[in-house]
Parts: structure tokens; C-alpha cells; sequence
């Protein structure tokens, strides 16, 4: 099962993120991140704060739109408003959509501990929608098939 989990592209990394808590989860899924505009640096506080809660991410991972243009997709899944908006005008073949919208918690500014604090908050919402997408949606799909 291929499942795209897709962002704006700020930097902030939020698709890599749900990309790497989906795998941890079931390592058999075909999981990928992208965003819709290319980025030159990712945000190192998310680095940090998934290595704290035992996730290793590696940059490389988050690959160019284009890269799935034709490819066929059983989800994609946008991770932001803007990603939401923007869909449209993307062409990409997919089964199945999902939306889940959350706050950019690279957006956080003032100190190193306020914005520690808004990605370990992103990264516990994100594990449990994760959580219950895999165990009440993807899990019931592999069963009827």
C-alpha cells in the first residue's frame, strides 16, 4: 500500500514526521513525504525532538512532488491548510484522500524551548491520529482485501 503524506514545503517538516512515525508503526507500508514547494533547510528542532521520542529521520527521505506524478497512490494525506487549498492543481493519481490539519510548529518563534515544545505537541497529535488511522482504517482495509 502506497500512502503520500504530503505539506507546504516551509521546512518545518511535518510530512517527513507523520512519514516516519506510519512507518514505525507497520514497516511494510510504502510511505512518502513531500511538499509542495521545495525547501533548502529543515527545521533542526524537529531533527531533535523525533530522535528524543526514538524516531531517526534522515532529510533525504523527503522526495520532490514529481517524483509521484505517476506513481499511483491508495492515500494521500495533506498535513496542512494550505496543502488542502493548493490540491487541486496537483496531478496526482490516488484512491483515497485524507486531511488532517495541523498547526505549523516550525512557525513557533521565541525561545529553543518554546519551540521544543510545539513539535513534541505536533509529534503526540500526529501519533495518535497515525495510531488510529492505521488501527481503525488501513487495518480493516488489509483485512477485506
Amino acid at each position: 500500500m502506497k500512502i503520500l503524506f504530503l505539506c507546504s514545503g516551509a521546512g518545518s517538516c511535518r510530512s517527513l514526521i507523520a512519514k516516519t512515525i506510519l512507518e514505525s508503526i507497520d514497516d511494510r507500508l510504502e510511505v512518502f513525504a513531500a511538499g509542495t514547494a521545495p525547501v533548502s533547510e529543515l527545521n533542526p528542532v524537529a531533527f531533535e525532538v523525533m530522535k528524543f521520542f526514538g524516531y531517526p529521520m534522515a532529510s533525504e527521505e523527503i522526495r520532490p512532488l514529481d517524483d509521484f506524478k505517476t506513481m499511483e497512490l491508495e492515500y494521500v494525506i495533506t498535513l496542512c491548510d494550505g496543502t488542502k487549498e493548493e490540491f487541486d492543481r496537483l496531478s496526482l493519481t490516488y484512491r483515497k484522500k485524507l486531511h488532517l490539519g495541523f498547526a505549523d510548529p516550525g512557525k513557533i518563534t521565541g525561545s529553543s524551548s518554546d519551540q521544543i515544545k510545539a513539535y513534541k505537541s505536533y509529534i503526540e497529535e500526529i501519533k495518535t491520529e497515525l495510531d488510529y488511522f492505521y488501527h481503525r482504517i488501513l487495518k480493516k482495509e488489509k483485512a477485506a482485501e
